[in-house]
């Protein structure tokens, strides 16, 4: 083992275990992030897969149709596009401007699976219909055979009528039905609408590691009405907005005239050569050939002293429209409920699944669509990878080069952090650890403050590194302003202090001790406090394992039994300090934790 590996790693706040990152890991997601699969036994004899589907929709609960889809038989991965084939009827809910299915692989290097969707919309019409206008009917007929009631039976309506032989029977539903549903799917926005959607899985074969990613975007997101931000609307449901809605809206004068029941007695049944007590509707009495409805006006002129069929019968119509108008439909809870989960990552085993937009669309509580549209995907196999080799007492090889770097990122969520951050000699030394992912890449070292690069350093094959770059300056030399961190592939590391109460000045071991060097900073105390060594057991817990005192310059040096059947172990230092010399007030200070190789 080099020194460089014993050097003194620190361990990041206290997070799940290994496996619960693991099984984190392995959930669905929303971003683009990166992930170096495990290897299966597919995986490891460099089988690869990928596949690329456009639009996979499921009407009314049935089996999803796939019709436009890259390499369906998914492994191998070949070079190959989505035909677009003669669509079912299902798609008539859906439209798109353009769709597209792609996968291409390079052996050995990389595989990618891209699906793209182009001028999305899904129409309420299609989704509404007729079953759901027919829930409004009873609303309405009841409005309208209640107003045509009161109507009919006022001092100059009623009688008119009587004296010409007309009775207002009720309200025909049936009648009311085609220009309901009309005029209800025109009134309400459209269920769903895109500008792009678009899914990209891509799996890399670097330095010898199969790395999974996935991206993607949805732009232009409207669901019912409402424009939605794909990054914020992680499983998110809409319900239609129906409270603006009135029957007025929906009921025009013409679609009233058909829906009012007429019945025709003497002078009308006469003037319409028809029987006494026919039925028809007011619109079919108004729009008589020219030569019936003259025969129908003079006999009614004749008896009302100059009054036409038209000028009664919209003294029953006209004032309904007003009165419509002002009546809220009362809309059934869950018309319409809208679904959404933008960009959504999935990792099972060595495969990865990206879905650029899911949903689900219930009428009534009832299934009506349901998919995926854009969805990307590729096996963690694709470039043909070798497993990777690694040395001693390293569990999980796939993620990590050391054992030192395994037991520091193991309990933390980030795949890179700084190690330390301390002054020597005029300069300053910036420590760090990777996962094996980023071995070989450069890490940028940056001053906080202004963020300025101070320098820059390789990630060596064990996953760690060191930068020797400038002093801070002495004006912030000692105040939090006074910061460094590390920056690899556009991932940042937290920013270390460079100023401390509490140093670790080295951390060793051989077969059979751990020791355990460092220094606690001025203002020194009379009788300085004793340091307590401590050994972390789990992401959350230590154990105290040696305690010591410093010597007047605060010095100390604690040797521990070595532990055994791990290939690392990580350790800090606590005391207490005052702020001033001989203070009488002490507070709690610590060493950032550190972790050593194990022989």
């Amino acid at each position: 083992m080099s020194n460089r590996s014993r050097s003194e790693i620190p361990l990041m706040p206290a997070s799940p275990s290994k496996s619960a990152i693991r099984r984190c890991a392995l959930a669905a997601t929303i971003g683009a992030g990166i992930i170096v699969a495990a290897p299966t036994s597919a995986s490891a004899a460099g089988t690869n897969a990928c596949d690329a589907s456009a639009l996979q929709l499921s009407l009314l609960g049935t089996t999803a149709i796939d019709p436009i889809h890259a390499n369906p038989a998914y492994s191998p991965c070949v070079n190959a596009d989505g035909t677009l084939i003669t669509l079912p009827s299902l798609l008539g809910l859906v439209s798109v401007e353009a769709v597209t299915a792609t996968t291409r692989t390079n052996p050995n290097s990389e595989a990618v699976s891209t699906a793209r969707v182009a001028g999305a919309k899904i129409g309420v019409s299609g989704v509404i219909g007729d079953a759901v206008a027919g829930q409004l009917l009873g609303q309405v007929n009841g409005a309208l055979s209640g107003l045509t009631g009161t109507l009919t039976s006022t001092p100059i309506v009623g009688p008119l009528l009587n004296l010409i032989g007309l009775n207002v029977i009720g309200t025909d539903a049936n009648a009311l039905l085609p220009t309901l549903t009309n005029s209800l799917t025109s009134a309400l926005p459209n269920v769903l609408s895109a500008g792009v959607i678009e899914a990209q899985a891509r799996a890399q074969c670097v330095n010898g590691v199969g790395q999974l990613s996935g991206s993607g975007q949805v732009a232009g997101l409207n669901v019912l009405g409402t424009a939605i931000d794909p990054n914020s609307a992680a499983n998110q449901l809409l319900t239609i907005d129906t409270a603006q809605l009135n029957v007025g809206q929906l009921l025009n004068l013409e679609a009233i005239q058909r829906g009012i029941t007429l019945q025709a007695t003497g002078v009308v049944a006469l003037a319409l050569g028809v029987p006494s007590g026919t039925q028809l509707s007011v619109y079919d009495l108004l729009n008589q050939p020219p030569g019936t409805l003259a025969a129908v006006n003079a006999a009614i002129s004749l008896l009302t002293g100059g009054q036409t069929i038209g000028t009664i019968l919209t003294g029953v119509t006209t004032p309904l429209q007003n009165v419509l108008d002002g009546i809220q439909l009362n809309i059934p809870p869950g018309l319409l409920n809208v679904r959404v989960t933008p960009n959504a990552q999935a990792v099972v085993g060595d495969q990865l699944t990206r879905s650029a937009l899911s949903l689900s669309i219930t009428v009534l509580n009832q299934p009506i669509l349901a998919g995926t549209l854009a969805q990307a995907r590729v096996g963690a196999g694709a470039p043909g990878c070798t497993p990777p080799t690694t040395g001693p007492g390293v569990k999980d090889p796939i993620r990590f080069s050391s054992p030192e770097a395994e037991q520091f990122l193991q309990c933390s969520k980030k795949g890179l952090d700084l190690i330390d951050v301390y002054g020597v000699d005029g300069r300053t030394f910036v420590q760090g650890v990777a996962e094996r992912r980023y071995v070989g890449q450069d890490a940028a070292i940056y001053l906080r403050e202004g963020k300025k690069k101070v320098g820059t350093v390789k990630v060596g094959e064990d996953g760690l590194f060191t930068a020797r770059v400038a002093m801070p300056p002495t004006k912030i030399r000692k105040t939090n302003k006074a910061r460094y961190y590390a920056v690899i592939d556009g991932k940042r590391t937290r920013a270390l202090k460079f100023a401390r109460r509490m140093e670790t000045r080295g951390l060793t071991s051989t077969s059979e001790t751990v020791t355990f060097r460092g220094r606690v900073v001025g203002p020194l105390q009379r009788r300085q406090q004793a340091v307590t060594i401590k050994q972390r057991v789990s992401c959350k817990s230590y154990k105290t394992v040696a305690t010591v005192r410093p010597d007047s310059k605060g010095n100390f040096t604690a040797k521990i039994n070595s532990p055994t059947g791990e290939g690392a172990a990580i350790f800090r230092a606590q005391t207490r300090v005052g702020f001033r010399r001989n203070a009488s007030r002490l507070a709690p200070t610590f060493t950032l934790p550190r972790v050593v190789g194990l022989k």
